[in-house]
């Protein structure tokens, strides 16, 4: 698939990625406010993977705050790998910027999502077509 328009970080240099991959990256991007920190911390320069297997960003993590682990454990979970996030304790130690990111990162895949559903669903026959 050809590239999408997005707010990647100008120092990625995938050089092709889907629109998967897209929805995803967005979707981190807004949980982490876009700062480069994190994504610096989560992904590959060059190709549109995590920089190293979840388990070992989890390993990394380990440095952080309760709240910054947290914060990896749920952009790793957004990207689609198991990130073990704890919702609870998210909403116990995340400042409002991060509670804030994780909402619209929730609401940009939940709009992605829903013309998908909507497309699948079958209104004259109250069901899914598949």
């Amino acid at each position: 698939m050809d590239n999408f328009d997005l707010e990647r970080p100008e120092w990625f240099s995938w050089s092709s990625f889907n629109l998967q991959d897209s929805n995803r990256l967005q979707a981190v991007s807004l949980l982490v406010s876009h700062n480069p920190r994190w994504l610096h911390f989560l992904f590959d320069y060059q190709s549109p993977q995590l920089r190293v297997s979840a388990n070992d960003l989890l390993v990394e993590a380990e440095e952080f705050s309760f709240g910054e682990e947290c914060l990896i454990r749920a952009a790793i979970t957004l990207w689609g790998a198991k990130g073990d996030f704890d919702l609870s304790a998210a909403l116990l130690t995340w400042n409002e910027e991060h509670l804030v990111g994780f909402v619209r990162a929730i609401c940009h895949l939940n709009e992605i999502r829903n013309p998908v559903m909507h497309a699948l669903i079958d209104d004259e026959n109250g069901g899914f077509c598949l």
